[in-house]
């Protein structure tokens, strides 16, 4: 069965050294890392948020980043490892994050296809960061 997560864009975010936004770091050095492929690597974890910073760093946690640590969306303009170029991955500084949150669990239909599912099966937005929604399915390697 497949199964759709909705993922909202929570915004750009200084991460604190002293009080960690996502405590459980997924990886460095990532290179092929998206919002997408970090997101679903929260996910399995089962984390509620997900974090990508400085190109090709993946963190995860439950506890959304606090509001006097939000920055401009400007800081966070880092080009993906991944992907075709066109996605950002936090600031050009490891210190800044671009922080997602998985909002619901959303059971499919086994007859869903997914030509590219390392990619969002869906988005919606003005700039494709507010929302996108993720297929996870049997035959995904994530």
């Amino acid at each position: 069965m497949f199964l759709y997560l909705a993922v909202e864009y929570v915004g750009c975010y200084l991460d604190n050294p002293g009080i960690k936004n996502l405590d459980v770091f997924v990886g460095a050095g990532l290179t092929r890392l998206t919002p997408y492929w970090c997101t679903k690597k929260c996910w399995n974890l089962g984390e509620a948020y997900s974090g990508v910073s400085g190109g090709d760093i993946c963190h995860c946690g439950n506890t959304q980043p606090r509001d006097q640590w939000k920055m401009d969306e400007r800081a966070c303009s880092r080009p993906c490892t991944g992907g075709d170029g066109s996605l950002t991955c936090g600031g050009h500084n490891y210190l800044v994050q671009q922080v997602y949150r998985i909002s619901q669990r959303v059971p499919g239909l086994y007859n869903v296809q997914v030509e590219r599912p390392h990619e969002p099966f869906f988005s919606i937005s003005e700039n494709q960061r507010a929302l996108f929604i993720i297929c996870s399915g049997p035959t995904e390697a994530i």
